[in-house]
């Protein structure tokens, strides 16, 4: 199983709490970094071609993912039927 997967079904059974990680596991299904963070903001966007929708993060201290934003991320990667990109 790749670190990937790993992370996914980390995400999926609500153990995923490293910030880094859940922005590993949106950029493997396709997601594209929209804005970068502005000087001392931590809001991170994410969009997907072709969707007009976007994802938004925004890490917690000590570098925590917040749980409705893990969710979030699968919620939309179920209703867009996404797969892992494997490059």
């Amino acid at each position: 199983m790749s670190r990937i997967e790993k992370l996914l079904l980390a995400a999926q059974e609500g153990r995923l709490t490293r910030f880094s990680d859940l922005i590993v596991l949106t950029e493997a299904f396709g997601f594209v970094r929209s804005t970068a963070p502005r000087r001392g903001s931590h809001h991170f966007k994410y969009t997907y071609p072709g969707w007009n929708g976007f994802l938004s993060y925004q890490i917690r201290r000590g570098g925590e993912a917040k749980t409705y934003q893990v969710r979030q991320l699968l919620k939309t990667v179920a209703s867009l039927n996404l797969t892992i990109d494997r490059e």
